[in-house]
Order: structure tokens, then sequence, then C-alpha cells
């Protein structure tokens, strides 16, 4: 299985942490939960990422004209 690493900061390694007692699950357990709920939860959609980029780039273009 790959694995993953991530650098986190001070706040939020404790915030994982103090969640992760709660649960009584270890941090990188935590972790995982987290991650594969969020990616559960969200799927990303890509037609509209590329609608907003275009006519982000089309005002960026008319800006530009002036």
């Amino acid at each position: 299985m790959p694995k993953i690493e991530i650098e986190l900061g001070d706040e939020l390694h404790t915030k994982l942490e103090s969640v992760a007692s709660k649960m009584a699950l270890s941090p990188s357990e935590m972790a995982k939960f987290i991650l594969a709920q969020q990616l559960a939860d969200k799927s990303i959609d890509w037609m509209a990422l590329v609608n907003k980029a275009r006519t982000a780039l089309a005002r960026m273009a008319q800006e530009a004209k002036k």
C-alpha cells in the first residue's frame, strides 16, 4: 500500500492528537479516517472548475484590451 507523508503545523498536530485521543485512535489512524471521509464526501466537479477558469481568463483578456 502506498504511504503518504504530510507535515502538520503545531496547532493542527495538537488538534489531531486531541481528536484522536477522544476517539481512542492513534493520530495516524485518525488522519487516515479524516482523509478517507473527505475523499468520499467531496468529488471534484472538473467541468465547473474548467468553466470558472475560462471565465476568469476571458475577464483578464477583456481587462488587458482596455
